[in-house]
């Protein structure tokens, strides 16, 4: 698996520059964003994150902020935790750079630690995209009468009445590690 097969799948890119989480969160400017999304709590949950975006009427840079923070702790890094990991606001704390920063390789690493931890300390759960490995898996079978688009993002084409359809034909060819379902090894682009 590489960074261009979760870019490919997510449709989330590499814009050149590291994901740098050097700094301090005592930064004044990290401490005013930070205090603005905590509104005098101490921790902040996944799900309040997105009540504040939701509410939030223009694309600010507080908006944008927000959601990126959210689409990270909710999709693209996800922990165990219910709760937001503010440490990105590190590499989030100037809102005109996020385009430059490179998602994509930081999400998969993210996903393969996650994974490598999981193995090696025999961990109940698995942080990181697994939407990504499903969608990954499901882009990599060759499973002729149910076809897809390739020339589209794969994390559009997957959905619930695809993703049924695809477990009906692998049940029928004796599930996921039955040698009757071939996964394939496709080159795009």
């Amino acid at each position: 698996i590489y960074v261009d097969d979760f870019v490919r799948i997510m449709g989330v890119k590499d814009g050149g520059e590291e994901v740098d989480f050097t700094g301090s969160m005592d930064d004044q400017h990290i401490v005013k964003v930070r205090n603005s999304f905590l509104g005098g709590k101490k921790l902040l949950k996944n799900n309040e994150l997105k009540q504040i975006i939701v509410g939030t009427e223009e694309a600010s840079d507080f908006f944008k902020v927000g959601f990126v923070m959210y689409a990270l702790c909710t999709l693209l890094c996800p922990t165990t935790s219910v709760y937001v990991n503010l440490k990105y606001l590190l590499p989030l704390r100037d809102s005109k750079t996020i385009a430059r920063k490179n998602w994509a390789s930081y999400s998969l690493r993210f996903l393969l630690d996650s994974v490598r931890s999981f193995k090696e300390n025999n961990q109940v759960y698995i942080g990181g995209c697994l939407l990504f490995l499903q969608l990954f898996y499901l882009d990599a079978i060759a499973h002729g009468s149910v076809l897809v688009d390739r020339s589209v993002l794969p994390l559009t084409v997957w959905g619930k009445v695809e993703t049924e359809k695809m477990k009906k034909w692998l049940q029928k060819r004796g599930g996921f590690e039955s040698d009757k379902v071939v996964v394939m090894k496709t080159e795009y682009g």
